[in-house]
């Protein structure tokens, strides 16, 4: 089913801006957490926050319409890692980084609808 077409026969971009503001919240917080509380030393939590939702800020600059999965694989990749005991770190750090280049290539990829009932260009 092809969805509703502007003039000209163009499909209206959809945008995932609340996706984006999420992703951008969670980071935020994870900053004003180390920053205002005890663990004001330990930046490598909210960097780390903030390249695992790398991902999902090129698909919202992209409006890939993947985004809102590529946000959940992110979101799942920071639990794994915030959620590990020390013993299985390494391989929560080894399938946080495995989950994060497929994500990046994700995004990039391109989004368009060959099948049918696709616009003809």
């Amino acid at each position: 089913m092809v969805g509703p077409t502007l003039s000209g026969g163009k499909q209206p971009r959809v945008t995932h801006r609340g996706v984006g503001i999420i992703a951008f919240l969670i980071v935020a917080i994870m900053f004003a957490i180390v920053y205002f509380g005890e663990h004001s030393t330990s930046y490598r939590i909210p960097i780390t926050g903030g390249l695992i939702f790398t991902p999902t800020f090129i698909a919202v600059a992209r409006s890939d319409r993947n985004t809102t999965a590529i946000f959940v694989v992110n979101l799942l990749m920071l639990g794994g890692l915030l959620a590990s005991p020390e013993d299985l770190m390494q391989l929560a750090r080894a399938g946080a980084a495995a989950g994060w280049v497929i994500t990046i290539v994700w995004s990039f990829t391109d989004n368009r609808d060959y099948g049918v009932g696709a616009p003809q260009r």
